[in-house]
């Protein structure tokens, strides 16, 4: 093998190295954004279904899955939220 060539594939090695080492980052990066999300909407779906528990006297038709249709909460509303987990 020529000194060249040795040189090249080194360079391709540490350049591999390099890219995986940001895969790896932009993934722990990513995962942790994943987290967050999925937190704020459990957070989310625990306070939605505190507040149909408030007192309300009249029934709510219940969204596919559970929750509440935004329409029940919102005559006016044109977004329906549903809970995805089913």
């Amino acid at each position: 093998m020529k000194t060249g060539s040795f040189s090249c594939c080194r360079s391709l090695v540490q350049t591999n190295d390099h890219l995986l080492k940001e895969l790896d980052e932009t993934r722990d990066r990513h995962q942790h954004e994943v987290n967050q999300l999925n937190w704020s909407y459990n957070q989310l779906k625990k306070t939605l279904g505190a507040s149909l528990h408030e007192g309300s006297s009249h029934s709510r038709a219940a969204a596919p899955g559970g929750g509440v249709a935004e329409r029940d909460r919102n005559p006016n509303a044109s977004v329906v939220m549903y809970d995805s987990d089913n």
